[in-house]
Order: structure tokens, then C-alpha cells, then sequence
């Protein structure tokens, strides 16, 4: 596999006239030779859904590619806790295997899904060894921005019979 978007010296893959030394012995051949497959991105094949000798059209998927590396914990947050986030913030991420993992926001959406009137939060997570999953359930703990908050006694709330809270001056 060649990966053609990081060529160069200083990387140790070929360079752009390599490249195209490359892609015109590949393409240029006639008859029954094996042609390599270049993908456009690095990862861990997860899937190859073509069989071995099997004829395929231009464009069809060969093979399904996962990147381990880092992993997203997408979640959506209430517009009232939209305001205490911003990118860069540290996050809790909880996988359902009981494994924990720290993550840092790498986006916030500035536009609300018009279904739920949430704001997507996407948490980077690192995952070097590939140890988390593509697609595993996981709960975040997010850190909000520190709001004003008073302090009342128990002794001024009063609760009415529908479960509302009622303050009184004193």
C-alpha cells in the first residue's frame, strides 16, 4: 500500500515522480495482472466484502477500512449547556466494557439538529493500541462553565401538591 497524499523525503515514501512512475506501471499493464489496491486513508482492514478472482466494476468497495486512532465519542448537548463547553475542554468518557478514557472536545456544532434542538459535541480519545472498539456504546461527563448559583435554607422552600418549588421572602 502507498500512501500517495504523504510523499516525499523527509516521510520515507515516494515521491511525487515516484508516484508517477508507480501509478504508470500499475496502470498501464494489459491482461491478467495483479493490480495493488491504494487507499486514500490508514487504518485496520475490517471487512474485504470481494472474493479472490471475483471481476469488479470501477469504484467498487473493496474493503472496509477502520481508524482506530484517535476514536470519537459523539454526543449532543442542550442548548442551555452548550454555553459552559468550548473546544479543547477535557472530557470523561465511560465505555459500556467498564473502561474509562480521557478526551479532549475537538468540535462543537453552532447549528441545532431541528429533531431534537441538541448541538452535536464531538470528544477526541486516544486509542493508540486500538483497545476501543468502532462503535461502542459509552456515556461522557462533561465539564460545564461554573454558573452563579445562591445557596437557600430548606426551611424557605415549600413544595406544592404538583411537585413545584415555591421560594418565599423572608
Amino acid at each position: 500500500c502507498v500512501n500517495v497524499q504523504r510523499g516525499g523525503p523527509s516521510t520515507g515514501l515516494p515521491t511525487k515522480s515516484e508516484q508517477a512512475d508507480l501509478f504508470q506501471a500499475v496502470f498501464s499493464a494489459h491482461g491478467d495482472v495483479v493490480r495493488p489496491v491504494l487507499a486514500p486513508v490508514s487504518g485496520m482492514v475490517n471487512t474485504v466484502p470481494v472474493e479472490t478472482g471475483q471481476a469488479l466494476q470501477v469504484g467498487a468497495v473493496v474493503a472496509e477500512i477502520v481508524s482506530l486512532d484517535p476514536m470519537l465519542a459523539v454526543v449532543e448537548v442542550s442548548e442551555r449547556q452548550l454555553g459552559g463547553l468550548k473546544v479543547g475542554d477535557h472530557a470523561e468518557v465511560r465505555l459500556v466494557t467498564g473502561d474509562q478514557a480521557g478526551g479532549v472536545i475537538r468540535f462543537i456544532s453552532r447549528s441545532a439538529s431541528p429533531q431534537t434542538r441538541t448541538y452535536r459535541v464531538d470528544i477526541e480519545i486516544p486509542n493508540a493500541s486500538g483497545a476501543i472498539a468502532d462503535g461502542i456504546t459509552c456515556s461522557v461527563i462533561l465539564r460545564l462553565a461554573p454558573t452563579m448559583a445562591a445557596r437557600l435554607p430548606r426551611s424557605v422552600l415549600v413544595f406544592s401538591d404538583y411537585t413545584n418549588v415555591c421560594t418565599f421572602n423572608i
